[in-house]
């Protein structure tokens, strides 16, 4: 029989929808395609200017490219580079990347392919971050956890800091293809970058704290790993003070203010959650959408 513990999603509810959604990587690409607004929004680029069919097609391509990167991160190149300290975070995902890998790893594939042929349709160049992608997932944590062995990911306080790298990444190249990679060298965009890349950092800071004890038993040396939850806490809440202040330089009030709210408030609720990594994922994607409606 069955354990209650195991992934079964053909009798799921539509309470568990929020876990599938995250199991599927949905909420880290909606995640990518947040860092882009956010990234476009206060780096003062007109977005009102680009063409609703360009724009629908650079936020399709950032989604499948994080989708298929973060997808890529859980079931590896195949299943004898399953990493054990997956299974220690979170045993049911495990479960699915373990018994459905070989399902994933063809859909990473054709994720990644079709993130390629969107954007040809945006700029031909941009069709090389698919594969710089698929190659970038699997340096930072392609194989298991060892300790005598250790991967980038789990040099100390490094974790964090490659992943807001990553994402600051994938949304530039998205957002010069956009507006032209001269946009990319121009003072706002800079301000914006590092404001982004503080989101980011902060966000991936409180998603460790849900893989602390994995990631201690494994040998990641991550923020809370190395200096505990509260430290940990407090890096987040200035990466959310300071790249809200860095907004509001950059883009005025009518972005500074309901982005410093949005991302005060939902620190205070993660902060009550007993997991919060799916929240942290899928909640960036609704500060940004706030944060248009002021802009």
């Amino acid at each position: 029989m069955q354990s209650a513990e195991q992934t079964n999603y053909e009798h799921l509810s539509w309470r568990a929808a929020p876990r599938v959604l995250g199991d599927g990587a949905v909420w880290p690409g909606l995640y990518a395609v947040g860092t882009l607004g956010l990234l476009a929004l206060i780096a003062g680029l007109p977005i009102g200017d680009v063409d609703r069919w360009r724009a629908v097609l650079s936020g399709a391509f950032v989604l499948l490219c994080a989708q298929g990167g973060y997808l890529l991160d859980r079931a590896k190149v195949s299943a004898t580079r399953l990493d054990p300290a997956d299974r220690a975070a979170n045993p049911s995902r495990f479960r699915l990347f373990d018994g459905r890998g070989r399902a994933i790893r063809v859909f990473v594939i054709v994720e990644l392919a079709a993130a390629a042929a969107v954007a040809l349709f945006i700029e031909p160049w941009l069709a090389l971050v698919p594969i710089g992608t698929g190659i970038g997932v699997t340096l930072y944590a392609g194989r298991p956890a060892n300790t005598g062995h250790p991967r980038p990911k789990d040099l100390a306080f490094l974790k964090g800091p490659l992943i807001a790298s990553a994402h600051l990444a994938l949304a530039g190249a998205a957002l010069g293809a956009i507006f032209g990679r001269g946009t990319l060298t121009a003072s706002p965009t800079w301000v914006a970058a590092v404001c982004v890349w503080l989101i980011v950092l902060g966000d991936a800071t409180v998603c460790d704290l849900d893989d602390a004890d994995s990631d201690r038993a494994f040998g990641t040396r991550s923020v809370p790993v190395l200096l505990g939850e509260r430290s940990a806490w407090g890096i987040a809440w200035a990466c959310a003070v300071g790249a809200s202040g860095l907004a509001w330089l950059n883009a005025g009030q009518c972005l500074g203010v309901p982005l410093a709210l949005c991302m005060g408030s939902t620190l205070v609720i993660a902060m009550l959650l007993p997991s919060r990594k799916d929240f942290i994922d899928a909640r960036l994607i609704a500060i940004t959408a706030v944060c248009i409606a002021f802009a």
